[in-house]
């Protein structure tokens, strides 16, 4: 028999009550195999200063950068390409959004003039995307 709360059951039996919330992934991408787990009790959660994270969350509000982020996670990409390819105006533009989203720690540049999501963000980013489908 299927138990469509497997995840949700191995969570609860983890952590009692108050619980937690975990998000995990495995995936094959562009850019490679990925596999990434992140968890935390209910307590951390409600006790921490989201307005920490407002920033993070701000950089992801622009359509350019999601299709900035969705490119990389095919594979690294310079300026020049993302210019092309989500045919921006120039490349000040790219590098707006570039900015934005390498303050929020969602892209990096590993070599002088690529870009690229890092991995640690690869699964937390498209956990994001499914949260934002509705339900």
């Amino acid at each position: 028999m299927h138990d469509a709360f497997w995840a949700l059951n191995r969570l609860k039996g983890r952590y009692p009550s108050p619980g937690a919330v975990a998000y995990t992934g495995s995936v094959d991408i562009g850019v490679g195999h990925v596999e990434y787990q992140w968890d935390r009790h209910t307590d951390d959660i409600l006790d921490a200063d989201w307005a920490d994270r407002a920033e993070r969350v701000a950089a992801l509000g622009h359509p350019v950068r999601l299709a900035m982020l969705r490119l990389l996670l095919d594979a690294e990409h310079t300026v020049a390409q993302l210019v092309d390819e989500l045919e921006l105006a120039s490349t000040g533009v790219a590098y707006h959004h570039l900015n934005q989203l390498q303050a929020a720690s969602w892209v990096a540049s590993p070599k002088r003039g690529v870009w690229a999501v890092p991995v640690s963000r690869i699964v937390p980013l498209m956990t994001i995307i499914i949260a934002f489908e509705e339900a």
